[in-house]
Formats: C-alpha cells, structure tokens, sequence
C-alpha cells in the first residue's frame, strides 16, 4: 500500500509539472487581432490608439490610410510624454505619407501607441499640415486580442486536463494490476461446522416394588417349637456347660 501510493504521488507530480510546463504556453498571444478605425485629424491636431503591451517577440502590424500626408508615429507610453515636441523618440516613424503599411516586433513591457499626426513636430521630413486629414487606421488592438488569448489558455488547460486525467488513470490501473498479481492466491477458508451433541436422557426407571402386606401381629411359633400341654409349663433349657 505504501509503495503504491508514493508511484500515484509521483504520477500527480509529473502531471502537474506537465501542466505548468504547458499552460503558459497559451498566454503569449501568436497572432494579434487587428481592428480598424476611421476618423478625421483635425488640422494642427493628432489621434491617438493604445495598441498595448504585449509579449516580446510579437509581430505588430499597422496599416494607415489618408487623403493628404500625414505622419504616423509608434510610441512608448513612456515616449508619448515627450510628444509632440521634438525631443520624443519614436519606435517606428514614417513621415510625409498618405499611406503607411509597416511591421515592428514588440520588445518593451511598454505599452504601444499609435499617433496619426497632423501638426508640425519640428522633426526633419514631418508633413506640413494643412487642413483637417481623412484616415483609416488598421492596428493591432490588445483588448481585441485578449478574448482570444483567454479561448487559448481555456483550451490548453482543458487538454492539459485531460491528458493529465489519462496519465493517472493509466498509473493507477498498472500499480492496482502489478499490486493484485504479486499478491498471493488466497488460501482455502475451513468452514467449521458445529456437531450436534446428542441429548442425554435419564435411565429407564423400574417399576416401584408392589406394596408388601404389613406385618400380623402375631409371628408364628418355629417349626421346631412345641406348645406345652395346657397348665404345664416346660422348665427353661439348663445352662451348658
């Protein structure tokens, strides 16, 4: 029994380890979800979009569209401070463009934004702006991706489950089918079955005797002895000598 139950601690402890090993996997996002928006920069004016923070590694696509040159931007959050003067740092910047269609790979714990730009920031090659500006931006958007990655962590955890469910379903069956055939044949019970005692019955008693006829009052005389004559009287026997 004892080794028995150190082989199914040993099994739940690999599932588990198994687990842990798999189950992250499924939080890093491999694809993001894209989203598209439209809108209008005012002249002297930017828009702004949180793409968000995401695991190192990831690609990020972004695609925007206008009807007269713009700027467009990818900033940290920390960069983002800095903007719009001339001192901020851009992780992406295409400049003087009515469509810009790029991809960075994230590699900050930073969170992204995108900034479409109409306004003049001082940097050399920045479109000079001259009225309200039409676009259409598609970008990566990490609230639209989160539903995904949660359907990714449910189902990896959900197999995950069940394959760690089988492995100690497996280990058990073995440690009760190895523990039942090492396990001597059991031996024949003896049935003790009690023996009835015979009942012990009294002797036979015997008939009482038939009743004697009391005694007479009067024995009589032995044979041998001689009634005397009436009025005569025998002397008693002499002494022997």
């Amino acid at each position: 029994m004892e080794v028995m139950n150190a082989r199914l601690k040993l099994a739940l402890l690999c599932a588990l380890l198994l687990f842990m090993v798999v189950a992250p996997l499924a939080a890093v996002p491999t694809a993001a979800t894209p989203v598209t928006k439209e809108g209008t920069v005012v002249y002297e004016s930017y828009e702004e979009y949180t793409v968000g923070t995401w695991a190192t590694s990831t690609s990020l696509h972004f695609t925007v569209t206008a009807n007269a040159t713009i700027d467009v931007y990818i900033l940290t959050s920390s960069d983002f401070i800095n903007y719009p003067s001339g001192s901020f740092n851009p992780v992406k910047a295409v400049e003087g463009t009515t469509k810009a269609d790029f991809k960075i790979t994230s590699s900050s714990s930073e969170s992204y934004i995108l900034v479409i730009d109409n306004q003049d920031t001082g940097r050399p090659g920045n479109a000079k702006p001259t009225g309200d500006i039409s676009y259409t931006a598609t970008y990566p958007d990490f609230m639209a991706t989160v539903p995904d990655t949660v359907n990714n962590i449910f189902n990896t955890c959900l197999i995950s489950a069940i394959v760690v469910v089988i492995i100690v379903v497996i280990i058990v069956i073995l440690i009760i089918y190895f523990v039942v055939r090492k396990k001597p044949a059991p031996q024949p019970q003896v049935v003790m079955v009690p023996v009835a005692q015979p009942q012990y019955a009294p002797p036979p008693q015997a008939p009482p005797a038939p009743a004697q006829p009391p005694p007479s009052p009067y024995e009589p005389p032995p044979p041998d002895y001689q009634t005397p004559p009436q009025g005569q009287q025998y002397p008693p026997n002499p002494p022997q000598y």
